[in-house]
């Protein structure tokens, strides 16, 4: 073998182990900063990206984290509703293509919610970029903020920018970095599904009650409500649908046993209730973090008060289980029963452990004794029963994450409690598990307390004139 021959496959080697300690280098670079590989791979293989590529697409990942977390620290004013899409391009990158990317975020818009999408230009400061941004991004949430403030990747000649779009998580990090090309539109539509699949649930349990045959119409009403639920977005779905009509307490008690007996926790939404969409990423926090946390029984989605200075966290803990939205375990729900069989004196004891002002007490026993004697099923009460039998809590946001929509001119008094639902991320938890008892009481003065007149008015009735008045 000559000399010549001997140098073209040293300097072959030496190549391969450069491209191998290349693909080495991108492969740590990528775990490190948790590129999501499922949109990766489909990128990689069907752009058919070069090694020198890779590198520099994992270069270009690394340098919107970095920027990211330098901007983050400078200003939280991107992140007042998470989780948040931001899409990011200059000034420099032609019209027509921004225009076709925006057309088509702002389609993914829609299904999301404006809240949660937020475009980010990098334009200088002039009054003629004012009024283009201004024309161009009427439809959106947009900030321009200088390249300057927030670095933007260049391409791998070190020629121009390069635009992006970014999740931020609920947890306030950043994932799922794309960038797109002009040639490769499908690619971009693929990754704003991917997106939706993040916010969108991937099971839905679906239940209704049949139709009233004291209520005229009410059939056709039901027909048409039922035909309505069919999710946009992929999704498994699962129906029970009752033919006879059961009655409110005996629908949601079948349908979350239902829904218990397929899996280990869920979150519980009603027809008139129109949540957050924190409200999702709380519940589905906060059923991982109390999982197995048995004393923990049930997490909230109402806050009827205005903010408190004592209430410093994200949320406390409550013996009160309010239901217009909530989430819970199978090992919570387990043993909870329309059917009232605990002995009066085991109820009471149980009642004084929570209750201690007198009042408070006295509409709590006078709850359980109207229940009893007369048989009724009111799943509300009844819930809040069985969580006091078990010695366990509830979780109490301290901003209203769900709106009750179905009051109309009921409830006046509640309706009038009820606040705006807010964005809560990212959660603030409370160092230790502890009731707050001042919290209780105002709720118990605001909600419960006026309740004793109308109870006292039933025992008038009753006693008195010899008029039965069930709750």
């Amino acid at each position: 073998m000559n000399s010549n021959n001997k140098i073209a496959i040293i300097i072959l080697a030496v190549v391969c182990c450069a491209l191998l300690f290349c693909n080495l280098i991108i492969t740590n670079r990528l775990k490190e900063i948790k590129v999501d590989n499922i949109l990766l791979s489909e990128e990689v293989e069907k752009q058919k990206l070069s090694v020198i590529d890779k590198l520099c697409y994992s270069n270009n990942v690394a340098e919107v984290v970095r920027q990211f977390h330098k901007y983050q620290n400078k200003s939280d004013t991107l992140y007042k509703q998470l989780p948040l899409l931001i899409y990011r391009y200059s000034q420099y990158i032609c019209d027509n293509c921004i225009q076709t990317e925006l057309d088509v975020l702002n389609s993914f818009m829609k299904d999301i919610g404006k809240e949660h999408v937020s475009v980010l230009p990098a334009f200088e400061d002039t009054r003629e970029n004012k009024i283009k941004l201004l024309s161009m991004l009427v439809k959106f949430n947009y900030r321009n903020i200088p390249i300057e403030d927030f670095n933007m990747p260049m391409d791998c000649a070190g020629m121009e920018v390069k635009r992006f779009f970014a999740l931020i998580t609920p947890e306030g990090n950043i994932d799922m970095i794309f960038f797109p090309e002009s040639s490769t539109l499908d690619m971009t539509k693929h990754y704003l599904s991917e997106i939706k699949k993040k916010i969108k649930p991937e099971k839905l349990y679906v239940a209704a009650d049949g139709a009233n045959r004291n209520i005229p119409l009410d059939y056709q009403i039901c027909l048409k409500t039922r035909s309505v639920i069919m999710p946009e977005w992929k999704c498994d779905t699962k129906y029970l649908f009752h033919d006879e009509h059961l009655g409110k307490s005996k629908n949601v008690y079948r349908a979350i046993s239902w829904m218990f007996e397929q899996e280990e926790e869920g979150i519980v939404l009603f027809d008139d209730t129109l949540p957050n969409i924190d409200f999702f990423h709380y519940c589905e926090q906060l059923l991982e973090k109390y999982r197995n946390v048995p004393e923990i029984m049930h997490i909230g989605a109402n806050y009827l008060e205005r903010r408190k200075k004592y209430l410093t966290h994200s949320y406390h803990f409550t013996a009160y289980s309010f239901i217009w939205g909530f989430a819970t375990w199978r090992r919570a729900w387990q043993g909870f029963s329309l059917e009232i069989t605990n002995e009066q004196e085991e109820v009471f004891k149980v009642i004084d452990k929570y209750v201690t002002h007198p009042f408070e007490k006295l509409f709590c026993r006078h709850i359980y004794n109207v229940l009893r004697k007369y048989n009724l099923d009111y799943w509300e009460y009844q819930y809040n029963f069985h969580i006091w039998q078990n010695y366990g809590l509830c979780i109490s946001p301290n901003v209203n994450l769900v709106t009750n929509v179905g009051f109309k001119k009921r409830r006046r008094r509640v309706r009038k409690l009820m606040k705006k639902s807010k964005p809560i991320l990212p959660l603030q938890h409370p160092e230790t598990i502890e009731r707050n008892q001042r919290a209780d009481n105002y709720t118990y003065k605001k909600v419960y307390k006026r309740r004793l007149v109308r109870m006292f008015a039933d025992w008038f009735n009753e006693l008195i004139l010899g008029q039965e008045k069930q709750l």
